[in-house]
């Protein structure tokens, strides 16, 4: 016989590991300002790391592109506690989007409207944020 403690429990786990959330691209993003870009690598030769910054402006290829990423993926946002490093980081104002280039995975934080800091991640197929990166 099952111990209705560990079956409870066992609920629970699975309820809090897979609830998912939409979290909509106006409770964070500007749909009037530009968007920043870093992009971080490693130089294999110097071991040293190479930031480089743009600015995405408004309405430009790679603003339009991130913005409409966003409107596609307001659902299946996961709330997650940890800190997050990456090679890609897009931010404005009091939102940042977090990548890995190569990675299945991204990470958004901002302070929504009641001054609350918010985190979310989510699974993305491998390659569909090389539009940052490549050129």
């Amino acid at each position: 016989m099952h111990n209705p403690l560990n079956v409870v429990l066992v609920w629970y786990l699975l309820m809090a590991t897979s609830c998912t959330t939409d979290v909509p691209p106006e409770a964070y993003l500007d749909f009037s300002a530009p968007l920043s870009l870093i992009i971080q690598t490693n130089n294999v030769e110097t071991v040293f790391t190479q930031r480089q910054t743009e600015t995405l402006e408004v309405n430009s290829k790679k603003w339009t592109q991130l913005m409409e990423w966003a409107k596609r993926h307001r659902a299946g946002w996961t709330s997650t506690p940890a800190s997050y490093a990456g090679d890609i980081y897009v931010t404005q104002g009091k939102f940042r989007l977090t990548h890995s280039i190569g990675s299945e995975g991204v990470v958004i934080a901002f302070v929504d409207t009641e001054g609350n800091g918010q985190q979310y991640q989510k699974s993305i197929p491998k390659g569909e944020l090389d539009f940052l990166y490549a050129e």
